[in-house]
């Protein structure tokens, strides 16, 4: 069983980006929680839908979680880390609820970069209810979206590229990592299309020139 040590969760019964994670959320100190790599198509259902796991399952992950509580260390009932070597989320299950979690950008990228050493898994689910389509959003939209979070998330140690991409969109300077990942996030949350042209046109050019 694989394994990712030290790093942050806010179990939701809707996922939340880290920035918008509030300070009296139940943000959990991991101590350690196992990581599984699937296909993209499973992690994309179910990051999106409601699903049950198979039982035999989720017995192989049951009290395998650990995370600090004071002085003391204590089990989750059963929690794992889902990821297809491109994005990656965290799963708690209690009493039979879902919940599910973003990462802090460079833990997932730690445990991206640790999937690309394992094997995909096979994972048993089913889905209980469909996500709500977001109509706003063209399947266009969605896609270039994930492509710009993926490349933010490759280049999340690359502060000049991030620097520059800041500055060709907003036309002006800004240093803080946090403020230029804040601000890219809330505008793929608004959907801004000049915005979101702009950065993908960026990465698909650094892409050719390679």
């Amino acid at each position: 069983m694989n394994y990712i040590y030290d790093v942050l969760l806010n179990f939701k019964e809707e996922m939340y980006d880290f920035f918008d994670w509030n300070s009296n959320d139940n943000v959990l100190h991991i101590r350690k929680i196992p990581i599984i790599r699937i296909s993209s198509d499973d992690l994309y259902n179910i990051k999106n839908n409601i699903v049950e796991f198979d039982n035999q399952f989720l017995q192989k992950y049951k009290n395998k979680t650990e995370f600090f509580c004071s002085k003391n260390i204590k089990n989750l009932e059963c929690a794992f880390i889902l990821s297809d070597g491109n994005y990656a989320f965290g799963i708690s299950i209690r009493d039979k609820k879902t919940k599910k979690s973003e990462l802090l950008v460079d833990e997932e990228v730690e445990i991206i970069d640790i999937c690309k050493n394992l094997i995909c898994s096979k994972i048993v689910y089913k889905i209980i209810k469909n996500s709500d389509i977001n109509e706003l959003k063209t399947r266009r939209d969605i896609e270039i979206e994930r492509y710009i979070k993926k490349e933010i998330r490759r280049n999340i140690n690359n502060i000049d590229k991030l620097k520059y991409i800041y500055y060709e969109c907003f036309d002006k300077k800004e240093n803080d990592k946090n403020k230029i990942l804040y601000k890219i996030n809330e505008e793929l949350t608004n959907n801004n299309q000049e915005t979101k042209i702009k950065i993908y046109k960026f990465f698909k050019l650094i892409q050719v020139n390679k």
